[in-house]
C-alpha cells in the first residue's frame, strides 16, 4: 500500500539528459520534492538516480525494486517522461530503417515504461506528463522516424488518459524544437530564437 506524506516525490524518466536535468533542477528548487531519475546514465543531482542497463522488455523489472526502495512506501506525486531524441531521414534514405528503430526506442519505449510505472507507483489523482511534438501533428517530411515515433507517443497519451481518467491526470506537452546544444549542432542554420527554451518546459 502506497502512502502519502508532506514530502512530494517526482520521477523523471530521461532525467540525465539536457531537458531531464533541467526538470530535476526545477523540482529541487521547489524545495518540497524528492527527485528520482531513470535514464541510461546517472544524474548526480537527483536524490535517487537509477541507470538502465537492460533491454526494453526487462526495464520495468529492473527499475521497480530500486524505485520502491527509494520511495520507502510513499507514492509518486508527479511522473514526467522527457526521454527521447531526434533524427532526420526520408523514406528514400537507406538508413530510414535504422532511424525509425532508433526513434522508436528513444521516444516510444521510454513512454511505455513511464505509463506502466504510473499504474504501480503513482498516488491517486497524481500527474503524468509526456513529451510529444508539434511536428507529429502534421506531415513530417525529412524526419520520417521522428514523426512516426512522436505520433505513437501521442496515441499512448490519449490511451493512457482514457485508462486513467478515474485515478490520474495524464497530459502531453508538445513543444516546437527544444533549444538544446544537441539540436543547435544538428540544425546550425535554423532560427534558434523560435525554439523552446528548456526552462520554459
Amino acid at each position: 500500500l502506497l502512502r502519502m506524506t508532506s514530502t512530494k516525490w517526482a520521477l523523471v524518466v530521461g532525467g540525465a539528459g539536457q531537458l531531464g536535468s533541467s526538470v530535476i533542477q526545477c523540482f529541487r528548487q521547489q524545495g518540497s520534492y524528492k527527485t528520482l531519475s531513470v535514464d541510461l546514465r546517472s544524474n548526480p543531482d537527483a536524490d535517487t538516480s537509477i541507470t538502465l542497463t537492460k533491454g526494453f522488455q526487462d526495464q520495468a523489472e529492473e527499475v521497480i525494486p530500486p524505485l520502491r526502495e527509494a520511495l520507502k512506501g510513499n507514492a509518486l506525486d508527479v511522473m514526467i517522461c522527457v526521454a527521447g531524441g531526434w533524427t532526420g531521414g526520408t523514406a528514400k534514405d537507406p538508413a530510414v530503417f535504422h532511424g525509425v528503430q532508433q526513434m522508436w526506442s528513444m521516444n516510444v519505449e521510454s513512454a511505455v515504461l513511464t505509463a506502466h510505472l504510473s499504474t504501480l507507483l503513482l498516488r491517486p489523482q497524481g500527474l503524468v506528463v509526456f513529451t510529444g511534438a508539434q511536428a507529429a501533428l502534421r506531415p513530417s517530411p525529412g524526419m520520417m522516424g521522428y514523426g512516426v515515433a512522436k505520433a505513437a507517443v501521442h496515441q499512448l497519451i490519449t490511451s493512457l488518459a482514457a485508462e486513467s481518467k478515474d485515478r490520474a491526470t495524464v497530459v502531453g506537452i508538445l513543444p516546437n524544437v527544444l533549444d538544446t546544444s544537441t539540436n543547435r549542432t544538428a540544425m546550425p542554420k535554423a532560427d534558434h530564437t523560435a525554439w523552446t527554451p528548456l526552462d520554459k518546459v
